[in-house]
């Protein structure tokens, strides 16, 4: 079975770099645009049997934007909704590190544990689809991350940026993920054709 992670296309938010956590920012033009050139990727590479979205609209209209090119259908999946980052939803770095200059600025986040357990509940239904379906899934930067780690505990702690939709393919074989392609951003490769 191949798993295929796409984080969602960019919204007004990405481009101001805005945290965004569970606010529901819609996607921006650019962002529908990325979402084609993934839904055309996808259909180059591969065959896909399922969509799984987070409930945000930003990872919902990627994901109907990419099921509709490859005639499938979504299913949301709550777990797979982004970190709550609480007050500093919608501030810029610049603007948390301003408002918060002793770095205090994690006391209302969600818990590492509980993004933990959110994305062990990700992986354990991935693994529990049938054994040939090979699926589709748009989620979120942090969630991303932690489902590399809940998959491969050699993640933890790495540093990296996502690009809007960038792809990540999982591999899942005999009770173990591997990493089959990581952050590749299908619609850079597209454009430049």
């Amino acid at each position: 079975m191949r798993v295929c992670i796409v984080r969602h296309g960019e919204t007004d938010w990405n481009r101001e770099g805005r945290w965004q956590g569970r606010e529901d920012i819609p996607l921006n033009e650019t962002g529908r645009e990325q979402a084609r050139a993934v839904a055309r990727w996808l259909t180059a590479n591969g065959s896909w049997d399922t969509v799984i979205s987070s409930p945000l609209s930003r990872a919902r209209e990627t994901a109907a934007i990419i099921a509709d090119e490859l005639g499938l259908s979504v299913r949301t999946y709550a777990p797979l909704v982004e970190i709550d980052y609480g007050k500093c939803a919608g501030l810029t770095s610049d603007e948390r590190e301003k408002r918060y200059p002793t770095g205090n600025f994690r006391d209302d986040w969600e818990p590492y544990e509980s993004v933990r357990h959110r994305a062990e509940q990700c992986i354990h239904m991935l693994g529990n689809l049938p054994e040939a379906e090979n699926a589709i899934v748009v989620c979120h930067g942090g969630l991303i991350r932690r489902l590399l780690a809940v998959t491969d505990p050699t993640w933890m702690g790495k540093k990296f940026r996502l690009v809007n939709t960038s792809i990540t393919i999982l591999h899942y074989d005999a009770g173990r993920w591997t990493v089959e392609l990581f952050n590749h951003a299908a619609q850079e490769e597209l454009i430049n054709i």
